[in-house]
């Protein structure tokens, strides 16, 4: 699904230029189809950059957190995939997000607080977490909703900065339209449910839905404490919004309430320990 919405959104732009194109003549055509092109190029390379560039992260080695770097070799090898580079951001709430178009070029990105504020099963839960969204390539989705977000952003800038240079007049309500353009690729690229399989596939794989409820609420309770510092664009990103409640919060919102989330994930607690009461017993026992 993620493949066919990223393929509708690169093929719709192109068809409306060629559409224009076919009225005004075919130098628009082929004038917007190259700059359409590299535009999207430019995302496919570069969306990943452009999530960590925004939010400060760097890459961290062993040295640095090895506690850190071996829960995530932990994981990774109970899932049997390749373990993701490790990088870290500023900000003491705890919280986590994952980039990467391959799983072998992937990366999760921990914020400075997670591995001081969360126990060690809490940590490997945010780590599974991660790592389902790099194998559905949720990862690589919401870091091209970020890219385009993001270049739209930087395109309105530029257009009111050549307008107040010419003095033109007019452009005042440019942003009030490209906010919601850039909320509603966002939520087209992301959907809520994403969020809710990364939570039951994570929780089946550390074994623990327990854990990662609570997970979960220790990042919801302490974003309202500690708010971290990013643009609403990159919100989506993360396994749980940083952002404060707020008019445009809501606008950028994809992730399912706290509720739905533990809710489902106390279920599946119950339904692990039936399925363990009622195996079958062998001769022996």
């Amino acid at each position: 699904m993620n493949r066919f919405k990223l393929g509708l959104l690169v093929a719709l732009p192109a068809v409306l230029i060629f559409s224009v194109g076919i009225i005004v003549g075919e130098e628009v055509v082929l004038f917007g189809l190259v700059l359409w092109s590299v535009f999207v190029i430019g995302i496919f390379l570069y969306a990943d950059r452009v999530v960590l560039k925004v939010c400060d992260a760097q890459q961290i080695l062993v040295h640095h957190n090895p506690r850190l770097i071996e829960l995530t070799e932990e994981v990774s090898r109970r899932a049997g995939v390749p373990a993701p580079a490790v990088f870290m951001m500023p900000g003491d709430a705890p919280n986590v997000f994952s980039v990467g178009s391959t799983q072998r070029s992937s990366a999760i990105v921990f914020t400075e607080g997670l591995p001081r504020v969360l126990s060690q099963d809490e940590v490997r839960s945010a780590i599974a977490h991660e790592l389902v969204h790099i194998y559905e390539h949720d990862s690589f989705a919401g870091s091209f909703a970020v890219g385009c977000a993001s270049l739209l952003g930087m395109s309105t800038n530029s257009a009111l900065a050549a307008a107040a240079s010419t003095g033109a007049k007019g452009f005042g309500g440019i942003k009030a339209i490209t906010a919601p353009l850039a909320a509603l690729i966002v939520r087209f690229l992301v959907p809520p449910r994403r969020e809710l399989r990364a939570d039951e596939y994570g929780a089946r794989l550390i074994g623990n839905p327990l854990a990662m409820a609570n997970t979960i609420r220790t990042m919801e309770k302490k974003k309202h404490t500690s708010p971290l510092s990013v643009p609403p664009a990159v919100a989506h990103v993360f396994m749980v919004s940083p952002l404060p409640p707020g008019p445009i919060e809501e606008m950028f919102s994809v992730h399912p309430s706290l509720v739905e989330r533990v809710e489902r994930l106390d279920k599946l607690h119950q339904l692990m320990i039936s399925s363990i009461r009622y195996l079958p017993r062998t001769s022996g026992q």
